[in-house]
Parts: C-alpha cells; structure tokens; sequence
C-alpha cells in the first residue's frame, strides 16, 4: 500500500471541485486516491477514469446545467460520475437506496437529469421495474446507466466510457466555461416539514468547505478517510466524498455498513480520519476486542447527526486521537 502524500499544501484558487483531482494527479500522481477492496485507484488512474466518463457524458449531449442522477453506494462511481458531471458543468444528484418509487419519482422529476447512473440491486432490492417507471413518467432521461450489473434497455458503465478518453478539445472547452459559483450537486433535505427540497451547493461552496475541514483538522500523516455514508447527503458528498480529493488525500470506500469490518479497514487501510453518527460508533465499540484493536493510525474521530453518549466518548478518548 503506497501512502498518500499530502506534502503541498492545496492551491485555494481553483475554479472548479474536479481541478483538484488534476492538480493532485499531476504533483502526486501515484498517491492512492482511492480503495474500495482490492482496487486501488491513483490519482492518475483516477484521472484517466474521470476524463473518460466527462467525454462520454459529453458525447451523450449533456451540457452546462443539465443534472445527472445517481442512484449507488459509496464506491468508485460514485466519485468518478461527480466528478465527470461536475467538470463539464452539470449538476449531480444523489438518489438514497432506501428512497421508495415516490420519493425516487419527486426528487427525479424535481431535477429533470438526462442521465440516471444506477447499481440494478443494492442489499437485495432490485431496482430494474422502478427505473423502467421513471424514464416512463420523466421525459429528460434518454439513458439509463448501469454500474455493476445489467438491466433491459440500459447500457452498462463500462460500455458508456469505453473509447471516450483521447477527445481533450471538447472536454477543455466545456472546463473552461464552468465557473466557481455555478452549481455542481443538488442535495435533497429531508422533508420533515414538507416535501423534500433540492439545495444547490456550488462549486465555491464545496471547495471552501474541504479547505475549512483541512485547516481545522490537517493530518500529519496523510489524510486516509473511511467513506461508508449515503451518497445522496451533504457529509458523504462533500465533508467525506469531495474532501479528500480536494487535499489530495484518500478516500477508502466502504458500500455498506458493517462495524466488524469498519473496524477491519481501519487497522488494514490506517485510517486517519473517521467520521461517523453516535449510533454507528456505538456499534464499533460494542464489538468483542474493541479494546485490543490497532487503531493507532486515527488522528480525528468526529460525529454528527446527534449528541454524543458521555460514556461513549470517554471510550473513544482512550483511543488518543483529537475528538470533534
């Protein structure tokens, strides 16, 4: 495992969120960027993936403005379709797993995407009738994208970017025109007061938010991240998704939740920062030989969603890493 090199600081006049991923691929280009299993991406692997999945959203005809949907846990594509949109101008939205069709069709008619990204199945829940439904009702979406899986009359992700890496005059010219306070992700509240609304964060916005956390939590050993959150929420977006690559560190990916192995990718991966609600860290704590975990490697453990136990911090303060 190559660790990741956080050795420049990260530049703070950068237009858009994707030009840290080629700042970074271009001063560290073979520090991880990200892990998810046995797959290792690099900041210049993940680059390449990037601009491959750009153009081909481009070739597709989506242009400044226009939304893409995501429907996915937290994995590579989740980051590599952000991204791709992002750069060339359009906005991402995020669809939560758990959403039913009703929910999926308000926030998928609220957006009007012209592309939904979607993995068939998550946690056995299949999901084939209920996009069929929505690029029945909803008139924008011309494709539908599968990742991991196939469906009828979609296309899967690997035939969506295969060919689409070496047009750089096309994807260069729509970069150029995308600017700092344009939109690039819709995030949908919770609808608790009503039905739910889309929030559009800009490019400004979440850049400035990475380079807040980084000032406010700068990791001595290379900022190594655990990403087990919903893709659809502000934090698994940009407090957790978009912050790494803004600094140039790690993002290691976990698509579900599981606290025995959390705790696993922690010793494994060396995990410095870990974000999670009470409840999760709950759970972690809970598991037999919690005490006797190597878990040496944290630096910052930060929760939010709820209070805190006191007994549950005073476990986590045994762990000597700076509590927030």
């Amino acid at each position: 495992m190559k660790q990741p090199t956080n050795i420049h600081a990260p530049p703070h006049d950068l237009a858009r969120v994707g030009a840290y991923l080629w700042h970074w691929a271009e001063r560290t280009p073979d520090a991880e960027a990200i892990v998810f299993g046995d797959e290792r991406l690099t900041y210049e692997q993940l680059a390449h993936r990037v601009r491959s999945c750009a153009q081909a959203l481009l070739d597709a005809g989506v242009v400044r403005g226009d939304r893409v949907a995501m429907l996915s846990t937290s994995r590579p594509e989740f980051m590599i379709v952000l991204l791709a949109s992002t750069e060339i101008g359009a906005i991402w939205v995020g669809l939560h797993p758990r959403y039913t069709y009703r929910e999926f069709l308000h926030v998928v008619a609220t957006t009007q995407p012209k592309l939904i990204f979607a993995l068939p199945e998550i946690e056995g829940r299949t999901y084939g009738h209920e996009l069929a439904e929505l690029k029945k009702e909803v008139a924008s979406i011309s494709t539908i994208v599968t990742i991991a899986g196939n469906l009828p009359d979609a296309i899967t992700f690997e035939i969506f970017v295969q060919g689409h890496g070496d047009n750089g005059t096309t994807l260069s010219l729509a970069q150029s025109v995308v600017q700092p306070e344009d939109g690039a992700v819709i995030i949908f509240t919770s609808g608790t007061t009503g039905s739910p609304k889309g929030a559009v964060i800009r490019h400004r916005g979440l850049i400035t938010g990475a380079l807040v956390e980084n000032q406010r939590w700068p990791s001595r050993a290379g900022l190594r991240l655990l990403h087990n959150m919903p893709v659809n929420h502000i934090a698994g977006v940009g407090m957790m998704g978009l912050y790494p690559v803004v600094v140039g560190g790690t993002l290691v990916f976990m698509d579900r939740f599981d606290s025995a192995g959390m705790l696993d990718t922690i010793e494994v991966e060396r995990i410095t920062f870990w974000l999670q609600a009470p409840t999760m860290f709950h759970l972690a704590v809970s598991q037999p030989g919690f005490d006797k975990r190597d878990l040496t490697s944290l630096e910052y453990i930060i929760w939010a969603g709820a209070p805190m136990p006191r007994d549950l911090v005073a476990r986590l303060y045994k762990l000597e890493a700076t509590l927030a």
